[in-house]
């Protein structure tokens, strides 16, 4: 699945993403649990989840090919999705899953906003110009992962914990750079690009594993805090990839059917097999919250990438808070064994520039 208008170029960090030709980025995975969770999980039993999480500051993510004449203000421009199924069983302290995953990140300046905005429309404007820089990260696998939950009373307080390993097959790897100099209506540049595509899987080889841990602080006084870090240690292999560094001079560009720019004009460069080893994008998730009121209060912040912050209220069944820098209301049901969530933009669905919608049943 690829959402409508799947941006090229995008970062909220943007000097810390945009790596020159030969530099390892960071890979970029689906967080095991993105969406903070305020309900107690069940000590035994089954689990089935399903995840998808979009957001860019672009297009809108259902709006179809951007106008010829678009204009990108931004300073920075990002593009993230990611999406997941899996199914896990808990018994006691211990907790076992398997789930498939995708995820995809492109993060960039304004010109190459602009540029890929031209591009889609399928004609570069004479008018327009600027230094481009832009990254790719595209990740595929099968993950497994176990952890391990305890207590430990304290003086009027009790504190949880938690220590988890995830190890897994890497089914596909794309990160490139691209960067250069777009003047009128031709482009000049450099591209950089490891990527799986077109290796067979018996060849290709990937694997990686990660570790993960939380702190839960419950106070007496009705209020807690809740601390999560994933990818804190982390290692990926992948034996085989095609490697492509090149010259790009070009007066047409398109994006292809990854989202990457591609043109069949005067690309000069070489393409080689080697193996890859990369560490993983580190997620962290904070959470502060009061129950003695009712409904009760609760503060979050987010951040793999960028960092995200959240305020709102919550009682056993139910919750919504509403999340910053770009603003998205999301709301929780948890209905039996059944658990919903969306997060959503306060705007027309054409306009919205995020979304997120996640299911579990248990049983």
């Amino acid at each position: 699945m690829k959402l409508l208008g799947t941006p090229l170029c995008l970062t909220a960090l943007g000097g810390l993403l945009l790596f020159g030709q030969g530099t390892a980025q960071p890979v970029y995975l689906a967080p095991l649990q993105s969406l903070p969770e305020l309900g107690a999980r069940s000590s035994t039993g089954w689990s089935l989840h399903t995840a998808v999480e979009a957001r860019t500051n672009v297009v809108p993510l259902f709006q179809p090919e951007p106008r010829a004449d678009m204009l990108y203000v931004n300073a920075f421009a990002y593009y993230d999705q990611h999406r997941v199924a899996g199914i896990c069983y808990s018994r006691g302290a211990w907790r076992f899953g398997y789930r498939y995953e995708a995820a995809e990140r492109y993060a960039g300046n304004r010109a190459a906003a602009q540029l890929y905005l031209e591009a889609a429309a399928g004609a570069l404007n004479p008018t327009t110009g600027g230094q481009v820089q832009v990254s790719m990260n595209r990740t595929a696998l099968n993950r497994w992962w176990l952890d391990y939950r305890g207590r430990t009373s304290l003086p009027n307080a009790e504190l949880r914990y938690l220590v988890g390993l995830s190890w897994g097959v890497v089914r596909r790897l794309q990160q490139g750079t691209l960067t250069g100099q777009k003047e009128g209506s031709v482009f000049r540049g450099n591209l950089w690009l490891d990527s799986t595509l077109g290796i067979p899987a018996d060849t290709r080889g990937g694997w990686l594993w990660t570790t993960h841990a939380e702190l839960r602080l419950q106070t007496g006084q009705g209020w807690g805090v809740h601390v999560r870090g994933e990818n804190l240690f982390s290692g990926v292999h992948v034996r085989r990839v095609q490697h492509s560094e090149a010259q790009v001079v070009a007066n047409q560009l398109e994006p292809d059917a990854d989202g990457f720019l591609h043109t069949t004009p005067a690309i000069v460069g070489r393409v080689e097999s080697r193996s890859v080893n990369r560490r993983v994008q580190p997620f962290w998730q904070i959470a502060v919250w009061s129950a003695q009121t009712s409904p009760g209060l609760t503060l979050t912040a987010q951040c793999q990438f960028d960092w995200r912050y959240s305020v709102g209220v919550f009682q056993r069944t139910h919750w919504l808070r509403f999340w910053l820098p770009q603003p998205a209301i999301e709301v929780g049901w948890s209905l039996g064994r059944f658990d919903l969530i969306l997060l959503a933009e306060p705007r027309a669905p054409d306009q919205a520039q995020q979304f997120a919608i996640q299911i579990s049943q248990r049983w």
